[in-house]
């Protein structure tokens, strides 16, 4: 299926284009490259779509600010790191805020966009929910683009100081939620693929059926698979994730 482009103002931000199954044939390398974070490649179903739409409106971004919340491994950075090679900001990270001489640059200075990443880390640390706030008074007063990523949602943070979680309700958000079926077939395609690895649209169908839905266990499943893929020197067949699937998963409290 073909791309489509969000557009805002006449400029494109993002494609983004529906899942695929990998189904070519190829040789198996033992070299993982790293994941692709093109925007051109971000997956988006129902599940994400609300994010990714709002995302390339900037203009409709409350006080210039927008705040993506959503499970580990969802696609937060991915997003984070596609937006800010569109517009040309920075990306850091919520702790980082208290190392940073001034992350928002010299006062006067002409900042156009920042991101601030994982700001969930900053709730009940004082100097940095003081300095996020900072950020967010700065780029607000210069009418500048402000995007933060965190896992899960401001009412979940404990604690959270009440300046901090009456300033973020009052902006633009959005949530990404755990994989529908659609997104879940997709992100094992891509996985598979970022790991120069191949499966059949059978096996990919059968991952689908039989894993938890969650971001972080298709990502999980496909590292164990690569894993034992390398080991056993074979390609991943129905086979070989029946066996990845039932094996036990290891027991934190027990030594390795």
């Amino acid at each position: 299926m073909a791309g489509r482009t969000i557009h805002e103002r006449g400029q494109s931000f993002l494609p983004f284009c529906s899942s695929r199954a990998i189904v070519s044939e190829q040789l198996i390398f033992d070299l993982v490259l790293p994941a692709s974070r093109d925007g051109q490649d971000f997956l988006v179903t129902e599940a994400n779509r609300r994010a990714v739409t709002r995302l390339g409106r900037p203009g409709s971004w409350q006080s210039g600010c927008f705040l993506i919340c959503g499970p580990e491994k969802s696609g937060k950075s991915h997003l984070a790191d596609a937006w800010a090679r569109h517009v040309g900001a920075d990306v850091v990270t919520g702790v980082s805020l208290a190392t940073r001489r001034n992350p928002v640059g010299p006062a006067g200075s002409a900042i156009r966009a920042l991101c601030v990443e994982d700001i969930q880390a900053v709730a009940g640390r004082a100097e940095l929910e003081f300095a996020l706030l900072h950020v967010m008074n700065f780029l607000a007063e210069r009418e500048a683009s402000l995007l933060l990523t965190a896992r899960g949602r401001p009412p979940d943070w404990r604690p959270l100081s009440p300046e901090l979680s009456s300033r973020l309700a009052a902006v633009s958000q959005a949530t990404i939620d755990e994989p529908d079926d659609e997104l879940l077939r997709g992100l094992l395609a891509k996985s598979i693929a970022d790991r120069q690895l191949t499966c059949s649209p059978s096996v990919l169908e059968y991952l689908v059926r039989r894993i938890e839905r969650s971001f972080l266990a298709a990502d999980r499943v496909v590292e164990a698979l690569d894993n034992a893929s390398l080991k056993r020197r074979r390609p991943i067949t129905r086979a070989l994730a029946s066996t990845v699937l039932d094996k036990p998963a290891p027991d934190p409290q027990q030594p390795n």
